[in-house]
């Protein structure tokens, strides 16, 4: 297709994560509606809500322990509930004991969270959620960004509260780059390539890491499709995955791979989790650029890359 720039996305944002509305049904923690009345302090009886939320930072031993802000959270809900027990589950992000692996886990079991922060996947479950608007104020609601609320939308409804988002794009390491005689990132596929087989040939271990491993491969194929004209549906909102646009953007990373210009093992590489990651890779040194996002600044920092 010769008529795509095929360019390089400078910055993109992505909806990370929804929070979910409190759980429509009881978790069995005797958690109450959004409209009960109660005489306890603030109209709220003594009770215990469960919560299920991702961690962004490298686990419960890390600095970047998302556990911990929750825990000031809880204790200042708890300083004006204190009849309400709180009962938190922190939990890491991504692969097959991640969020949205352990929200649906506990949906079928019928004993869901009575308030879950995981992605826009859980669409789908509107019949065990509330309405946005019946657990937040108009002055709330309306202050969203609109793009972001609307990804919580079903049907017309909104049942997700936008959590998080990110920016995307792509990080390079400026000594590889000036190691392999690069002064400037790529501004196209055309230069990614080119300089990916400069960095080989200058001995980078990975001269570009692509991660389509469990954690987050959908945001990936988004990045590369989205830089072709491509992307999950068409310009009429249909489903389009093998659309031109994609399938030639996918023929383009397999050569990467064919030329080993990325790493071998992609379809299992993760973004953060592990240490293969491109993340941690990337902070060791031993990767020439990948995609990135904002999180992964401190990370950066720390090491000194």
């Amino acid at each position: 297709m010769q008529h795509m720039k095929r360019h390089i996305l400078p910055a993109m944002s992505v909806m990370a994560i929804a929070a979910v509305a409190l759980a429509g049904c009881s978790s069995g923690s005797g958690a109450s509606s959004p409209s009960s009345s109660a005489s306890a302090k603030g109209g709220i009886p003594a009770t215990t809500i469960t919560v299920m939320a991702a961690d962004y930072g490298t686990g419960p031993t890390s600095a970047n322990y998302s556990g911990k802000w929750w825990a000031k959270v809880v204790k200042a809900f708890n300083k004006k509930y204190p009849q309400v027990t709180v009962k938190m589950d922190v939990i890491p992000w991504g692969g097959a004991a991640g969020i949205d692996a352990k929200i649906t886990a506990a949906v079928q079991a019928g004993n869901p969270p009575d308030i879950a922060q995981g992605s826009a996947d859980w669409a789908g479950l509107q019949s065990q959620v509330y309405p946005a608007k019946d657990v937040l104020t108009p002055a709330v609601l309306n202050d969203l960004t609109p793009i972001f609320a609307k990804q919580g939308d079903i049907g017309g409804t909104a049942y997700g509260i936008p959590w998080v988002a990110s920016s995307r794009a792509l990080v390079y390491n400026k000594d590889l780059f000036a190691k392999a005689g690069i002064s400037a990132p790529p501004t196209s596929w055309a230069e990614y390539k080119a300089d990916a087989q400069k960095l080989k040939s200058a001995g980078v271990q990975t001269p570009a890491c692509v991660p389509f491993g469990a954690e987050e491969a959908q945001a990936e194929f988004l990045i590369w499709t989205l830089g072709n004209d491509g992307g999950y549906v068409n310009a009429a909102g249909k489903w389009a995955i093998d659309s031109p646009q994609n399938v030639e953007t996918f023929k383009f990373l397999n050569q990467l791979k064919t030329a080993g210009l990325i790493e071998s093992s992609t379809g299992t590489t993760n973004r953060t989790s592990g240490s293969n990651s491109c993340w941690n890779q990337f902070d060791a040194g031993h990767v020439g650029m990948t995609n990135s996002q904002n999180a992964q600044i401190p990370m950066l920092k720390s090491a000194g890359v």
